[in-house]
């Protein structure tokens, strides 16, 4: 079975993150479909699946010297720490490139009570729309990947070695360093 986890209904238009403009039946279908396409993420249970961008737009930006960012210090979810977010001003989402969305399964989100779904091997859950307004793969930001490395409050533990984790986040870095969501 697969389904949208709680925490992707964070994508919407009035959010900062990516989001599509159709139903949820549509993005289950488009998921179900592109299967087949899935990357191992960067642990089992983790899927990167690619479908196509028609209908999704990013909140990714890349910065211009000088531009205004903003911050806040929140939690992403009732039960999570806070953590710190820095966004960039100004802007509008753009039509999407590239999309990659994330899908865990339901027994790895499990380990942390994080599931919508019984743990069962072959449940599958969306976690979150990742939409470029550039063309390939889009990294993780690299302070995702260090909550998840070092398994902080809402983060899903990675089970990298130090070498995968380094490459991973020097990945990541480089992609990120001059890119931030919009506010």
């Amino acid at each position: 079975m697969l389904a949208v986890n709680p925490f992707a209904h964070r994508h919407t238009a009035a959010s900062r993150f990516s989001h599509y403009e159709f139903s949820e039946e549509t993005l289950l279908a488009l998921v179900r479909a592109a299967l087949p396409d899935a990357r191992k993420g960067y642990r089992d249970g983790v899927w990167e699946v690619p479908v196509p961008a028609y209908g999704f737009y990013s909140g990714v930006v890349t910065l211009e010297r000088g531009q205004a960012m903003v911050a806040t210090y929140q939690s992403r979810t009732p039960t999570e720490e806070p953590r710190k977010d820095i966004m960039a001003t100004g802007g509008k989402k753009m039509p999407a490139k590239s999309v990659t969305i994330i899908v865990y399964s339901s027994r790895l989100l499990a380990e942390d009570g994080d599931n919508s779904l019984p743990s069962e091997d072959d449940n599958l859950e969306i976690i979150s729309i990742n939409a470029s307004p550039f063309e390939g793969r889009e990294p993780i930001n690299p302070e995702a990947l260090m909550y998840n490395h070092f398994h902080a409050s809402g983060g899903t533990a990675t089970r990298m070695t130090d070498a995968e984790f380094v490459a991973a986040l020097q990945e990541a870095f480089f992609y990120w360093r001059d890119k931030a969501l919009l506010a």
